[in-house]
């Protein structure tokens, strides 16, 4: 099967410029592919796994692929998706930032000197050496101002009262010409990204085929939503992160353990390379009971803990999760905050607890969820928003706090 089906059937492909010259370009020995990646944080997220794992089955496949760090764009900042103008970020955020997500990228895509051996380049190296005026002439003047403005992204800023600034409007062609340097410098002639950017990529292949005559070509893949509509990877507490420091491997685990039972084969073909038979099974819901489908959503929850964290990183994860959900067991691993015995002698407000522990955004909230019998103390229903715990609470030496059925906290005295 070509490595372009699999993307198809894998569920990567939205949108992408001529199939059969992709599919002759991925059929040959090995083609150069590339995808950028905006530097405006020292981690990716999980929205970043899609382009990332597209990136990894090209690997697989022998060809060679490219990630791009946007030092140099992140200068201007990207007005695709965009209702207001981007923070520009300093050099130096950039560059704290640069080291991060090169060292992610390295955990999916292998990086030594064979001829697929991935490549990670920083933009900054070129665009901030420009000369202003030999670019306008040599490149601004393959672009029509009347066409950008139609571009998605300009067209809806442009609607609004704040208006593009002149330096965004640049973005385009700054991005263009990546696509341009990647191919006379390393024969690159496929982009990848998500649907957002499927204006300034196809204005990238244009580049490329009318300064240097060949086909250069684009795949982008749909904005990754739940079966209930929200955005893949979004949690209340804000975007999923791929950094441990930023959100925990626990959490990250058991956002993929609560999935909707409906997402569960879909996600499997995006963000694992569990076999598509497997997956078939795997993501059947009609007439397996609860434990069957439970076990098909830690058996994801590790696949994709495994890659972004590692097989050591996901089974302490998983045994904590079981232990805080089937009792006993492990929770060294769990989340947890320490209670200091101090504390507990005038007794703690459980209201306090959830917005202290991160159960809960705020203390307003918390009292609503009481309200609704949504919060459990040790598995006994919470009733009271005056609550508090004591010593009573730790028999165990532990406490568990919990909202509904999927977030749970260890609270431990100390």
């Amino acid at each position: 099967m070509s490595v372009f089906d699999v993307l198809k059937k894998r569920g990567f492909v939205y949108q992408s410029t001529d199939e059969t010259e992709i599919r002759e370009l991925l059929d040959g020995e090995r083609a150069t592919v590339y995808v950028g990646y905006d530097p405006t944080a020292e981690s990716l997220h999980a929205g970043n796994l899609v382009t990332i794992m597209m990136l990894a089955h090209l690997q697989r496949a022998g060809h060679r692929p490219i990630g791009l760090v946007g030092g140099g764009t992140a200068l201007v900042g990207d007005p695709s998706g965009r209702t207001e103008m981007r923070k520009m970020l300093t050099p130096e955020q950039i560059d704290s930032n640069l080291a991060g997500i090169r060292n992610q990228l390295a955990q999916f895509i292998e990086f030594d000197d064979s001829d697929s051996g991935a490549l990670i380049v920083n933009n900054a190296d070129w665009l901030t050496k420009l000369n202003y005026i030999e670019f306008l002439r040599d490149i601004g003047r393959y672009f029509a101002v009347n066409q950008m403005i139609k571009a998605k992204g300009y067209a809806e800023r442009l609607e609004r009262e704040q208006g593009l600034s002149f330096i965004e409007f640049n973005y385009q062609i700054l991005q263009a010409y990546d696509y341009l340097l990647l191919h006379q410098k390393y024969g690159c002639r496929l982009q990848m990204g998500g649907a957002d950017q499927w204006g300034n990529i196809v204005a990238g292949c244009d580049l490329v085929r009318r300064v240097a005559g060949v086909g250069a070509h684009a795949i982008t893949v749909e904005l990754i939503t739940t079966s209930t509509g929200e955005k893949m990877g979004k949690t209340a507490a804000g975007a999923l992160w791929l950094s441990p420091e930023r959100t925990p491997v626990y959490d990250f685990y058991q956002y993929w353990r609560n999935v909707d039972d409906r997402d569960i084969g879909r996600f499997a073909k995006i963000l694992t390379f569990i076999d598509l038979d497997e997956i078939e099974e795997l993501g059947r819901i009609e007439g397996k009971s609860v434990d069957e489908i439970n076990a098909a959503k830690e058996t994801l929850a590790v696949a994709i803990t495994t890659l972004v964290h590692g097989e050591e990183a996901a089974m302490k994860a998983r045994d904590s999760a079981r232990a805080m959900f089937g009792g006993g067991g492990d929770l060294s691993n769990a989340p947890t905050t320490e209670i200091g015995l101090e504390r507990l002698a005038g007794g703690i407000s459980v209201v306090e607890l959830l917005v202290e522990t991160g159960l809960l955004p705020s203390r307003k909230e918390a009292r609503r969820k009481i309200d609704e019998k949504g919060i459990y103390l040790n598995d006994g229903i919470v009733t009271d928003a005056r609550r508090v715990l004591t010593n009573d609470d730790f028999a165990a030496g532990h406490a568990v706090l919990r909202v509904g059925k999927k977030s749970r906290h260890r609270l431990l005295a100390v």
